[in-house]
């Protein structure tokens, strides 16, 4: 079992007008509820025979019988992925691991359904967090589901003293003398104290940059004590530095104990791309570069004039598209979905799909597009 990317999903889109089977059900590994996984599957091979039997769909059931064995195989549930996502065709059999809870669907088709999917990239914002003390700098590499340290030996000072050498200020409190020379002297210090942290987070900053250059979309999120974090701001340059504050002490910090607090935050920047995105919809649509009505979007689909395509998690609409004839034939009883044609198709031409709840929804039609031009 694989874990899932984005070059896997092109695989998948790339299977067209032939049998297709796509089936996706949640994993729990932890009792008591792990001993359903299997029970679960069974149920979800139940239904998807019964729609095979009731549609008379012999090509589809040929596929089930060929990967008969696959499908008896117990150990595809000892898997620590919260979710499992099946697609079987003539000429492949895939199975790969979801990092969320999937609903349990069943899909027989000319082509993979692939719409949750789109769902998992589109919340698993990658990120880099930089670690920042005087004694230790760190840096890692995270998502949603999971972070790593990176290596950064030789790339970025792990510290203010390798940083600074020999400029750094040494014996702080015991170079300043008693009497009113103390105050005097303990300002002195003070003063060299904070210019070898403007230099330290400078020299910092410059390095990562040049370490790790990244397009706009990539933050980088700073742990630190909050009085370091605001200094380090002032100074920065890097771009991608977010304004975001984790304020944490980087020393004896736990990868968990980040990812949950990274998380957290990574929920609000979800909300606030939701809402521009909505914006750029309403602005967009003023320019007459916006969408709603299907048969409109499935002809700048074909068109490629689409930048962004947004569609509902729960909306389901059976039919078919006529490429040819440029129209959508609804038909409650068709094994097509038109929403996840749609999204295949826009992704095909390099355009980003993207799902939002109904209830956040700004139309009534299940999607909405900015389109390029």
């Amino acid at each position: 079992m694989e874990k899932l990317d984005l070059e896997k999903v092109k695989k998948l889109i790339s299977v067209e007008n032939t049998p297709c089977i796509s089936l996706y059900m949640p994993i729990y590994s932890s009792a008591p509820k792990n001993t359903q996984n299997g029970i679960a599957f069974k149920n979800l091979l139940r239904e998807c025979i019964r729609k095979i039997d009731s549609e008379n769909l012999t090509e589809h059931s040929q596929i089930l019988n060929d990967n008969k064995k696959l499908l008896e195989d117990n150990t595809i549930w000892e898997r620590s992925a919260r979710g499992i996502a099946i697609f079987l065709s003539k000429e492949d059999t895939l199975i790969y691991e979801l990092p969320i809870e999937i609903e349990t669907i069943s899909i027989l088709s000319d082509n993979f359904f692939i719409r949750p999917l789109f769902q998992i990239f589109q919340d698993n914002l990658e990120y880099y967090v930089l670690t920042l003390s005087q004694d230790r700098v760190t840096l890692f590499r995270g998502n949603n589901y999971d972070i790593e340290e990176i290596e950064i030996q030789d790339k970025i000072p792990t510290s203010m003293e390798e940083a600074l050498g020999p400029e750094l200020t040494q014996n702080h409190i015991n170079s300043a003398s008693t009497g009113n020379g103390n105050i005097h002297g303990y300002m002195e210090v003070s003063k060299e104290m904070d210019n070898d942290m403007i230099k330290f987070f400078q020299i910092v900053d410059q390095a990562l940059t040049q370490f790790l250059p990244l397009s706009e979309k990539t933050p980088i999120f700073v742990a630190t004590l909050p009085e370091h974090h605001s200094h380090f701001l002032r100074v920065a340059k890097n771009r991608n530095i977010s304004s975001v504050k984790i304020p944490l002490s980087p020393n004896g910090l736990q990868k968990k104990d980040l990812l949950k607090l990274i998380m957290s935050h990574n929920d609000t920047l979800i909300r606030e791309k939701e809402t521009r995105l909505i914006k750029r919809y309403y602005d967009a649509s003023s320019n007459k570069l916006g969408k709603e009505l299907l048969g409109e979007i499935l002809r700048d689909s074909i068109d490629g004039r689409i930048e962004i395509l947004t569609i509902e998690p729960e909306r389901y609409i059976p039919g078919e598209i006529d490429v040819d004839s440029r129209k959508i034939h609804s038909n409650g009883h068709s094994t097509g979905e038109i929403l996840n044609d749609l999204a295949r198709m826009v992704f095909k031409q390099g355009g980003e799909v993207h799902i939002m709840d109904k209830c956040s929804m700004p139309t009534s039609t299940g999607a909405f597009t900015i389109n390029r031009f």
